[in-house]
């Protein structure tokens, strides 16, 4: 899934590690080109990478990474990740634009 924003970056396995312990704030969306929800939530991604700029967006496919998915625990499509310097701060297997909503807000506190 290509999020169609300058704002969200696709990682692989060799920049996942990396680019989640640079950033002050992240979130990731595990997704598949097979994800019907996940094509869903593409366009509020986009929106909230733009909406939440103290936030780094990124995308990780879980077909062409699936050790990934290991690594991150994902139970299910789509999945979504927050980390505060590194840290995974929170991560959900959700649907529903107001807990990926909320998962953001929850990186703003401190």
């Amino acid at each position: 899934m290509e999020a169609n924003s300058p704002n969200i970056k696709s990682l692989s396995e060799t920049d996942y590690r990396s680019s989640i312990q640079e950033r002050q704030r992240a979130v990731v969306l595990f997704t598949a080109p097979w994800c019907g929800m996940c094509k869903r939530l593409k366009p509020l991604f986009a929106a909230k990478s733009v909406e939440f700029p103290a936030i780094d967006f990124f995308t990780v496919d879980i077909g062409q990474f699936p050790d990934l998915r290991k690594e991150a625990n994902v139970t299910s499509l789509p999945f979504f990740a927050t980390y505060k310097e590194g840290v995974l701060q929170a991560h959900q297997a959700t649907n529903k634009p107001d807990v990926f909503i909320n998962l953001l807000k929850s990186l703003l506190d401190d």
